[in-house]
């Protein structure tokens, strides 16, 4: 079990596609033997233009997608769905047995899969941050039609991995809107030239009163003078001359 979290974990940090992640965890959950049919994760988003984006995975179909809007998301059959259900109750989830007939009447929902064959569902939901953020959190599904549905090991698996898999859709989500709200932001420095221009006194001078980057040519510690100072003793050091205009900067900065 651990390899598989570590592997959401790995994948959450170097990927952004939500739904390929999702979809590996279920083949590798189905390749241990669960017998899942259907699985679903949902979570809200600070997206303007969805309310919701949802991936669905079905034994049959693979993975399908959607953002939903306000209305499709927490409209009026979002009030009749296990989802409000377990959120009006602040419950973390619960799990339904859909042989019997008076559990499947309890939503619509239940009865279609009933219909499908399904014999058990299953709903988690995630908080992120204590709900302290407009993303409250993820809600995660799964379905068998297996007679008699999940074991309760089976279920204590997929219990396990709820919170990698809910750090890594939080993760996306967030670096998904920042990225297409504020647009891709270059981390590498522009290069400065304010401590380039003159010598001696005035390019002290300079540093003093404009620069805030070490690495800047005017620097005690930039490249060229670290390399000065070592070629000439042998070893590197800073006089306390040289510090003076970094403490200097420092308190401007």
């Amino acid at each position: 079990m651990i390899e598989l979290i570590n592997w959401i974990l790995e994948e959450g940090r170097d990927s952004d596609d939500l739904g390929a992640i999702f979809t590996g965890v279920i083949e590798r959950l189905v390749a241990r033997g669960i017998p899942l049919c259907r699985a679903n994760v949902s979570m809200p988003t600070i997206d303007p233009t969805a309310a919701v984006v949802s991936f669905r995975w079905s034994r049959d179909e693979g993975l399908t997608s959607a953002s939903l809007t306000p209305e499709e998301a927490f409209g009026a059959q979002f009030r009749r769905s296990p989802i409000r259900y377990v959120m009006e109750r602040n419950s973390s989830g619960e799990r339904w047995k859909l042989e019997d007939p008076e559990v499947a009447q309890q939503f619509v929902l239940f009865e279609e899969l009933r219909a499908l064959g399904i014999t058990e569902y299953a709903l988690r939901f995630v908080p992120f941050s204590k709900r302290r953020t407009a993303l409250q959190g993820a809600v995660l599904s799964i379905a068998t039609d297996r007679p008699g549905g999940f074991t309760d090991a089976e279920f204590e698996t997929f219990d396990r991995l709820l919170p990698a898999v809910s750090v890594v859709a939080y993760r996306i989500e967030l670096s998904r809107v920042a990225v297409e709200t504020l647009g891709r932001i270059s981390v590498r420095r522009p290069e400065r030239t304010c401590c380039r221009a003159g010598s001696g006194a005035a390019t002290a001078k300079s540093f003093r009163r404009r620069c805030c980057s070490p690495i800047c040519a005017g620097s005690p510690l930039s490249p060229t003078a670290l390399r000065a100072m070592t070629s000439s003793s042998g070893s590197t050091s800073i006089s306390n001359a040289s510090a003076t205009p970094l403490r200097s900067v420092a308190a401007k900065c």
